[in-house]
């Protein structure tokens, strides 16, 4: 071990006996360019250094402090080589309160696990602005890159992108799932004609605007119960519905028949129920709600955040019904500007609905900075087709990230316009466990010829995706 202490000297007071917000004020205090410059990937690899990590590991791990940092020690100027060989000795201790690792035991740091399982993060913002979030996802992709945030298996999420994001861990009852499992998705196409979903062109107040206004019916609130039904005979995990199709009375609809149909025996645990008009706002927003289905708890909800416009050629392809001669026609929602964002135990959950996907720039910073392992997005569109623009974004979304992406569909514009090639659903994901290789993404496409039918695979299976984990490979950690 280096026989030195990180340099005292006038600054920040250092949290000395909290190894989260050390962690995250000794980050803050890496230069950027020892990682651009190679520097700190060159250090990793001597083994005065990895001793020095190994060794802040251990005693952290055995007795809850740093050697390195005495208490009442300040920092402000210090040597950057010894500075990150203790910073990655903390995550490496760090690692082993993550709860989607593969470690045994948490060592002294079980109180910074339960406060995770607690409130979502590892730290509390009161004591260090920000969050200090535990990886779940790495960008699938070959690992080596030289951005300082991909070094290490925390994400330190400044307080400047957090506000834009409301972040938070669902209670332990809606967490059925394990860590790496591998999970079942059922996806309904639900609707199947314009009239059903209520879509409508509005000419008078301002630009020429489209909505959804689904209709809600007894035979509905049938096809809802036969819909749960198949997917808990199916053994899903998770259910989807697509875009377009519900209100505030068709949520209500499925919150009633979730709970009254749930059995103990039932794999089936989240429902996404799609999206629409189910707030009373004006305009209203197209939000994406996702229940617990044995509760009907709300579980989270999502605005769609990018307005979709149906062009004169669109409108005329899909044979929409108004006249495509009015031009373009642009939604007509109140936008969402806030990312909802869940931890749970299958990862870090996200919905994106259809344009949203396309348009990822709202909010792509912040899924990257939060480490986003699973997208839900509920699409209206037209059939689902390799290759399209739903792969390419979704794809894009897999290097970058390392999420799990999946997509949902009506079969609204299939049937309104005979065109009934492609598929109702598709889950894109990584595909190289190791990070070895360039652009291997697990694409899964669903094919389902009615409403109420679930999307199945050319096998006749239900496509399906992996919960969070964090192989200590990936951050050369846990040793």
């Amino acid at each position: 071990m280096l026989d030195t202490e990180l340099t005292q000297v006038p600054g920040e007071l250092l949290h000395w006996q909290d190894a989260a917000h050390l962690f995250m004020q000794l980050y803050d205090m890496l230069d950027e360019e020892i990682f651009h410059d190679g520097r700190a990937s060159r250090w990793s690899a001597e083994p005065e250094f990895r001793n020095t990590v190994a060794e802040v590991e251990e005693h952290l791990l055995h007795y809850g402090y740093v050697a390195q940092v005495s208490p009442g020690a300040t920092v402000n100027t210090v040597d950057q080589y010894l500075l990150l060989a203790t910073v990655r000795g903390i995550d490496g201790a760090l690692w082993h309160a993550n709860p989607f690792a593969n470690a045994y035991e948490s060592g002294r740091l079980t109180e910074i696990a339960i406060r995770y399982a607690r409130t979502g993060a590892f730290n509390d913002p009161q004591c260090v602005d920000g969050l200090l979030l535990p990886r779940c996802a790495m960008p699938g992709r070959p690992l080596g890159s030289g951005r300082k945030e991909d070094f290490f298996s925390v994400h330190r999420v400044s307080a400047e992108v957090a506000r834009h994001v409301c972040h938070s861990r669902l209670p332990a009852s809606h967490e059925p799932f394990s860590p790496g499992a591998e999970l079942l998705v059922a996806c309904a196409p639900f609707m199947d004609s314009f009239e059903e979903m209520g879509l409508s062109v509005d000419l008078e107040h301002g630009p020429a605007s489209y909505g959804f206004a689904p209709r809600y019916s007894d035979a509905l609130v049938e096809r809802i119960r036969t819909v749960v039904r198949k997917m808990d005979d199916a053994g899903a995990h998770i259910g989807m519905i697509p875009e377009g199709s519900l209100s505030r009375e068709i949520l209500e609809a499925w919150r009633k028949v979730a709970k009254d149909t749930a059995t103990p025996s039932s794999s089936l645990r989240w429902i996404l129920v799609g999206s629409g008009p189910c707030h009373p706002s004006y305009p209203p927003p197209n939000r994406a709600v996702l229940i617990d289905r044995i509760s009907g708890e709300v579980v989270m909800t999502q605005d769609k955040m990018a307005r979709f416009t149906i062009t004169r050629s669109q409108a005329r392809e899909w044979e929409v019904p108004w006249d495509p001669a009015i031009g373009r026609v642009v939604e007509g929602i109140r936008v969402g500007s806030v990312l909802e964002m869940r931890d749970s135990i299958v990862g870090r959950l996200i919905i994106a609905i259809c344009e949203d996907l396309a348009q990822r720039m709202s909010w792509s910073r912040e899924a990257a900075a939060f480490g986003v392992s699973h997208i839900l997005v509920p699409i209206f569109s037209k059939p689902i087709i390799e290759f399209h623009w739903e792969q390419q974004s979704a794809v894009q979304l897999v290097t970058d990230l390392g999420a799990w992406v999946v997509v949902a569909n009506s079969l609204t514009i299939a049937r309104e316009t005979a065109h009934g090639e492609g598929g109702t659903c598709a889950i894109f994901g990584p595909g190289d466990p190791d990070r070895e290789e360039w652009h291997r993404c697990i694409p899964e496409f669903g094919t389902s010829d009615e409403v109420d039918a679930l999307g199945r695979t050319s096998s006749g299976s239900l496509p399906s995706i992996r919960s969070g984990l964090l192989p200590a490979s990936w951050c050369d950690v846990g040793g």
